[in-house]
């Protein structure tokens, strides 16, 4: 049984740009109801990294992917267009939390390690079944702490 990576991006740029990843993945979205198959844009040549349960709202695009974000693919996506985005992903079967953002072709990816989850869980997070509420703000801060660690060494950059 697979685990199931839940992301969120929002893309950021020239407003006809936007416009046009929001109906590429609208797209992808009725397409993937049709075949029941992850998708991607057809100008990415990528073999894995499909978006699955698409869903546009408003300038969010949420979707799911097989146990991993698709970071990669989002820069593709981003490149393709000349837009930057800000990139959201959780998946708790690996521990799995984190952010990226993208912009002007520089990637800032930062996530939680095992040392990160296991400070959660001394907080009292619990991670056997997806949590909600005060746990993902437990994980939120941090997140947000260990952006702020390193952003005084700028070492998260890739």
């Amino acid at each position: 049984m697979a685990n199931w990576c839940n992301n969120i991006v929002q893309f950021i740029g020239e407003s006809q740009k936007i416009d046009e990843i929001n109906w590429i993945f609208q797209a992808m979205a009725l397409f993937e109801k049709e075949t029941r198959f992850g998708q991607l844009p057809p100008f990415i040549p990528a073999d894995e990294g499909h978006f699955i349960n698409i869903s546009v709202e408003g300038s969010a695009i949420y979707y799911e992917t097989h146990s991993f974000p698709n970071t990669e693919v989002l820069v593709e996506i981003a490149d393709f267009y000349q837009v930057g985005f800000m990139h959201h992903y959780i998946e708790f079967g690996w521990k799995i939390f984190g952010e990226a953002n993208y912009e002007h072709r520089e990637l800032e990816d930062i996530r939680l390690d095992k040392d990160d989850f296991e400070k959660a869980e001394q907080n009292g997070v619990v991670f056997d079944e997806p949590i909600y509420g005060i746990d993902i703000e437990i994980l939120q801060h941090i997140l947000e702490q260990k952006k702020y660690n390193l952003s005084q060494f700028n070492v998260y950059k890739r």
